[in-house]
Parts: C-alpha cells; structure tokens; sequence
C-alpha cells in the first residue's frame, strides 16, 4: 500500500516537472519564431541595388527602410574589394576598385541577419567599364 502511495507520488511529481518544463519551452520558442518571423517580414524583397561600376569605382545604394549590415564587395574573380561595410536605409556609398578583365560584381549583406545582395554584370545598364 505504502509503496503504491509513494508510486503515485512519484508520479505526479514528474508530471509537474514536466508540466513546467513544456510550459517554459513553449513560451522560450513561440517568443523566437515571433521575432524570426518579424525579421523576415521586414527584409522581405531588399537588396543592395548597384547604380553603377565603371573603371574606378563601385556605387551601390539601399533602397529599403532597413539598414544593412556587414557587406563585402567581391569583383567577379572573387576578390575581395571591400567588407564590413553599412548602409542605413536610402544611402549610398562608393567604393574604389581596378575594373580589369572583371565582368561582373557581387554585394552581399545582412538585413536582421537575413542575407541579402546585389549583382551588376558586362551587358546590363550598371555596368559602365569601358
């Protein structure tokens, strides 16, 4: 008898372990999807738009309301012509580089720790090396 008391016992009490611990879980986990949801509602469709690469220079903007973070520039062989750069929401900025045999650059970036990027290449209206 003693032992089924202390059985049931037992019992409810990793229940209530439980309980809390699925309560906490919840609560910890609908609180992140919320604000991932948030961040990708809000950088949904932004991108680094290139105005314009000519010989000697890059020129990029950021046409949404979010600033942007970390972008690296990279000259279609790969290097790397400039990183760590920001751009808050609407600015430009301009960074100088040795067009080459290069026939294309690359920009990516961070919106709320959601990638984002921009590309111009030989051919398209941005590319403007002679």
């Amino acid at each position: 008898m003693i032992a089924a008391i202390l059985l049931v016992a037992f019992a409810v009490a990793v229940g209530g372990i439980i309980s809390a611990w699925m309560t906490s879980f919840t609560r910890t986990t609908t609180g992140t999807v919320s604000s991932l949801t948030e961040n990708q509602t809000k950088c949904a469709g932004v991108y680094i738009a290139i105005d314009a690469v000519t010989n000697s220079a890059i020129i990029f903007h950021n046409p949404s309301a979010e600033p942007l973070s970390n972008i690296y520039v990279y000259a279609g062989d790969g290097t790397t012509v400039a990183s760590g750069l920001s751009l808050s929401a609407g600015a430009s900025h301009s960074v100088p580089w040795t067009a080459g045999s290069n026939t294309s650059v690359y920009i990516t970036g961070t919106c709320r720790n959601i990638g984002v990027s921009g590309s111009c290449e030989r051919g398209q209206d941005c590319w403007k090396v002679s």
